[in-house]
């Protein structure tokens, strides 16, 4: 866009969340423009509006053909892709985003999702502009997939991803590690009592968040339907994203369900518990919060991976629904044992001396950085500067 450091996002189909985040941060300079382009609305319009009438996207039929296909290609996530980035005229999609570059004139271009970054990288060829191409993964596990040596820079989330980067040729100096981008409200002080207000609830008793992620996911009906088989003396706040099938059935349990518009933080803020499917947006805020989570019905590969990879005392695995209630049971006699999860309690000291210490600082908690989405901003920012100043000079 004319006189503006222009960020160009490119993400998967769905989830936009890494790239919103980033660009909530990008908006703290007036000089800054960002701009999300989805695989969706790079794809066949007509044939996407052919698809969501006669199968609406909350529907059971889409969620399982959705599901499908993110587990069928999750199977190639361990496989480097093809070096080779030449522009085809032939490829609708590849047209497609050599015209969404030349509409918005970027000055950087943000992949957030392998599925378009080849084509992405094919199209910059095409535009011939010293476009700047960054990489932000949305994963704990490096999808290889992401790896393309003409990519300008990466942001990973721990030291593992970077050195499978290194192993494939990209040079240390094109990586930084950062956290995956939470929204910064996740950051904000954690007023549990303004949140239980939210949800009406008075905190007498222990609160579960049960989440479906943001699409919702039928399989959690099984989920709510075991909970209610526990009688487990505690509040309940159902996400139930925008599945409505699974909204309908949680409230006919006689849970408090919601759907998309709940507001997670609060509900992360008002909570004890976690019981969720392990999506990376999920896991990375509950991890901010400091939230014990009870993870299950991962889908794909890449969530069994990331799963696999945050399982510490604060992230459970639960292989199978029918495993839940003793997960939770376990975590109630421990929780209530305690008498809540933040009081003082005495520990004796090496040297044999009492002290106070906080229960949860018992637990080590992984590595979070509060700053991550504006680190990447910083660096966006950066890329748009150097090609704006270029761009001058031409």
């Amino acid at each position: 866009m004319f006189k503006k450091k222009t960020v160009l996002f490119f993400t998967g189909r769905y989830n936009t969340a890494v790239a919103e985040n980033v660009l909530k941060e990008l908006r703290s300079d007036p000089s800054a423009v960002g701009v999300i382009v989805t695989k969706k609305e790079l794809e066949n319009h007509i044939l996407n509006g052919i698809v969501d009438k006669l199968i609406p996207e909350e529907s059971k039929l889409r969620y399982l053909i959705r599901n499908k296909r993110l587990a069928i290609g999750s199977i190639n996530s361990d496989r480097t892709r093809s070096q080779k980035t030449i522009f085809n005229p032939r490829s609708g999609l590849q047209r497609h985003i050599l015209n969404a570059l030349e509409r918005y004139n970027p000055s950087v271009v943000a992949v957030t999702n392998y599925t378009l970054l080849a084509d992405v990288l094919a199209a910059l060829d095409k535009y011939g502009k010293n476009v700047k191409t960054v990489v932000i993964s949305e994963e704990f596990v490096l999808d290889k997939r992401l790896i393309q040596r003409s990519v300008d820079y990466y942001f990973v989330d721990n030291f593992d991803m970077r050195n499978d980067l290194a192993e494939c040729g990209i040079p240390d100096d094109k990586i930084s590690i950062v956290t995956i981008p939470v929204a910064r409200e996740f950051f904000e002080k954690n007023d549990r009592e303004e949140a239980l207000k939210k949800f009406a609830l008075d905190g007498h008793k222990p609160v579960i968040l049960v989440s479906a992620s943001a699409l919702g996911d039928g399989r959690f009906i099984k989920v709510a339907e075991k909970l209610k088989e526990g009688d487990f003396d505690v509040d309940y706040i159902i996400a139930c994203g925008k599945n409505r099938t699974f909204l309908n059935a949680a409230r006919d349990l006689g849970f408090n369900a919601y759907n998309e518009g709940v507001d997670m933080n609060a509900a992360l803020n008002a909570c004890d518990l976690v019981v969720a499917r392990p999506t990376t947006m999920l896991l990375a805020e509950t991890l901010v919060k400091k939230k014990p989570v009870i993870a299950l019905l991962p889908n794909g590969k890449v969530e069994e991976e990331n799963l696999e990879y945050l399982a510490t005392e604060n992230v459970t695995k639960v292989d199978g629904v029918e495993n839940l209630k003793a997960a939770v049971k376990l975590f109630l006699d421990e929780f209530r044992a305690a008498e809540r999860p933040d009081v003082t309690e005495t520990v004796l000291k090496e040297g044999g001396e009492n002290e106070e210490k906080k229960d949860t600082d018992l637990v080590e908690i992984p590595r979070i950085d509060e700053s991550g989405a504006r680190i990447i901003a910083e660096k966006l920012l950066a890329y748009a500067e150097e090609f704006m100043e270029e761009s001058e000079k031409d």
